[in-house]
């Protein structure tokens, strides 16, 4: 979430070195769904990602819990200058409803929201069953610990 006006900064990051190092997650086998629950345009703070910086490795970085408003593994700037002047970066827009997803090692991080409109995202993570996390300290909401396979219900005709 970043309300009108705030809105926290989000480092240049990949999400698959926090769920590795932190969760004892084996593989980068995830992806992130991100479905805009405001309009997001270029002015409330939108995600900005370096397109198929996917296709790199897993960056080991430090935790960074000083500039953010969750601790994470913050991306080496000159990495990113790097990526970023190979491949550009893009800034997804939408209305209410649009949807990214992601790898969770592309590389991506996102400014203040200096505009006077919110700017908020629903996101969830996707797993491969057979990838599931070893131990975490983080909270069951953040990493689930259910891996319960679900069953399909089949109507009544």
């Amino acid at each position: 979430m970043k309300r009108p006006f705030h809105g926290a900064v989000w480092q240049w990051h990949q999400d698959f070195p926090t769920y590795h190092h932190d969760d004892a997650m084996p593989e980068p086998r995830l992806v992130n769904a991100l479905v805009f629950i405001d309009e997001v345009r270029e002015f409330n703070g939108p995600l900005m990602i370096i397109p198929a910086s996917h296709k790199a490795p897993a960056y080991e970085t430090a935790v960074d819990d000083t500039t953010t408003s969750y601790p994470l593994r913050a991306a080496d700037e000159k990495v990113v200058a790097k990526l970023a002047g190979e491949r550009g970066i893009e800034a997804p827009k939408g209305d209410p409803g649009s949807a990214i997803f992601a790898h969770t090692n592309i590389v991506h991080g996102s400014g203040t929201n200096m505009s006077p409109w919110p700017r908020t995202l629903a996101s969830i993570t996707y797993n491969a069953i057979d990838n599931k996390p070893g131990r975490s300290r983080r909270p069951d909401w953040v990493v689930r610990r259910d891996f319960e396979v679900l069953e399909p219900v089949v109507p009544p005709i």
